[in-house]
Order: C-alpha cells, then structure tokens, then sequence
C-alpha cells in the first residue's frame, strides 16, 4: 500500500471528522443508547478543530485522500507526573481496510516525534468495539488504565437495603462528610492503585464541588452514621459525558466496614430515582480499571464506552 504521511493541516478537518464519525456509528451499533451523533456533531468538530490546532500528531494519505490520523495534546503531567501525550476519543481513526497496519505506521511516526519532544507517556482512548484496534495497542505495549461507562437512566430495585438512611445533600450537610471525603482520599493511595494523594485536599473542596451549578450529592445513613456517599455534575471526562441529556457520577466512597452490603447500590439507585424525575436519559461514570472495588461495582450495572489504554516509554539506549 502506497501512503504518505505528513503533520496535521486544518485542511483536513472535515474528512478527519467523517472518518470519527463513522467510528462512532459502530460503537452506537454495538451500545444503541448512546447519543445519536447529530446531537454531539458540534461538539465533536468544536474539539477536533481545537486539536488539529494545538496536538502534535500524523495523517496519512493514499492517493490524495485521508485514511487516517493520530493526534494528541502534549500535557504538563500525565499519570506519573511528567509530560505525556493524551490521545482523546476524536484523536484518532482510519478506513476499515488495513486499519491495524494504519494504525501500527501512524503510532510509529507519531511516537518518534513524541519521544524526541520528550513526552514518554503516551494515553489514547479506544472504542470498545474495535477488538482489532485494542489489541493493536496492546501489541504496542500499551495497557488498560481508565474507563468511561454508561447506562439508561433505569432504576436498579426497590427496597435495596432498608437499615440506611439515604439523604440528598444540601450545603450545610457538607461539613459532615470531613472524615470519609478524608478516607475517600486515601484510599487511592493504596495497593493495587498507588495513586498520588493529594495532601492539600480538604471539605473545603468539596463545599467549592459542590456549590458549582447542577452538582449533587447524596449521602447514606446507619444508625445517624455518616457510612458512603455519592456525587453527580453535567460533565464527566469525554464529550460524549457533556450530552445534555446525561449526567455523570464523579466520585463515590463507602466506608470500608460497610461494604458488600448493598449501600452503594442503594445510593446508585437514589440518583437513578432522581434522574428519572429530572427527566435525564443517561447516567455515566469513568473510573480506573485497577481500582479493584470500584471496578467491580461499576462494571455490574454500567456498560463501558470508552477504554483509554497507557504506554510509558522506558529508553533503553
């Protein structure tokens, strides 16, 4: 196969932007509740264009026309603190022909540039759909890290535990949530996530969280007990998570004592409750795929629409 390669030029913005787009109608065969594209088009075209003018990435032609590209925003600390390269969603696509061979030349070009700049982690965020494309990355030696998941705004039972109390929060509330928003914290900091613990965090912040526009919070009870809680804002980590239809969770603790007992489900369910009410369609939520008792809870009653696999470059010469 005759191609060419060559660096970003918003001259190609639209055909980059069909190429996205006809991604996503096979992610929304495979997940039908997700937003028709039509109701995103903007947004998509908006953030594509921002990248085409600020990321650092490839296309590549043959005979004249686009068959795919691979563009990211070079990023001050990705991850580990240093400076990466993230590959969102729209960053990337190519035809249907040849797409591992595309892809495997287009990380090549892309990664030599990245690395001589100095950005040795790279992230790029997948389809799930494209089982072929995963396992292309997986190849290029990157692995799963983050999720964004998604589900119809459904409730999940009635009557899920009767021995809590389920309260939706107001900003009095707040201060009392010091000692598990402290816990919260901390709990990322041990195995097997090792995340960095941000030792300035305190219910300051959350009071700032939570007095923003359209941000919830609900909090469970047993015995007067503040035990779990969980919060919701219109904007997650992906575009698609900025549907104006959808709401998103970002952030959820159960106090360790408490947990296999269905409290966090009952939270879960008091949003879906309150969703419905609302007349939302869609509730979302990302987390990490190593984070051992979120993933498992999230993956029983969300579906995942997004993996964003993570390559950190070693030099070996």
């Amino acid at each position: 196969m005759e191609i060419k390669f060559q660096k970003t030029d918003l001259k190609h913005l639209d055909q980059a932007l069909q190429l996205f787009l006809d991604e996503y109608d096979k992610e929304r065969q495979r997940l039908p509740y997700l937003p028709n594209k039509d109701l995103l088009l903007n947004k998509f075209k908006k953030r594509l264009r921002e990248l085409f003018e600020k990321g650092i990435g490839i296309t590549v032609f043959k005979q004249g026309q686009l068959i795919g590209y691979l563009i990211g925003y070079p990023v001050d600390e990705l991850f580990n603190e240093k400076p990466g390269i993230y590959v969102p969603l729209y960053g990337h696509s190519t035809i249907n022909n040849s797409k591992k061979e595309i892809y495997q030349e287009l990380y090549k070009k892309a990664a030599e540039i990245w690395v001589e700049e100095n950005y040795l982690t790279h992230a790029v965020t997948l389809f799930p759909y494209d089982k072929d494309v995963i396992n292309t990355f997986f190849w290029l030696e990157f692995g799963l890290r983050c999720l964004d998941s998604i589900r119809k705004v459904e409730l999940i039972e009635n009557n899920i535990n009767e021995n809590i109390e389920i309260k939706k929060a107001n900003v009095e509330d707040i201060k009392l949530m010091s000692e598990l928003y402290r816990k919260d914290n901390l709990y990322y900091g041990s195995s097997p996530l090792f995340m960095p613990i941000d030792q300035n965090v305190s219910i300051d912040n959350l009071k700032e969280w939570f007095e923003k526009d359209n941000h919830h919070l609900w909090m469970a009870f047993r015995e007067n007990k503040l035990i779990g809680y969980i919060r919701i804002e219109p904007k997650g980590e992906t575009v698609i998570s900025q549907y104006s239809k959808m709401m998103n969770v970002t952030g959820a603790f159960i106090d360790e004592k408490y947990r296999n007992q269905k409290i966090g489900k009952a939270l879960l369910n008091e949003v879906l409750l309150w969703l419905k009410e609302k007349n939302y369609q869609l509730c979302g939520v990302d987390f990490e795929s190593f984070n051992i008792s979120g993933s498992n809870f999230w993956n029983k009653y969300f579906e995942p629409y997004t993996y964003s696999v993570v390559r950190n470059i070693i030099r070996r010469c």
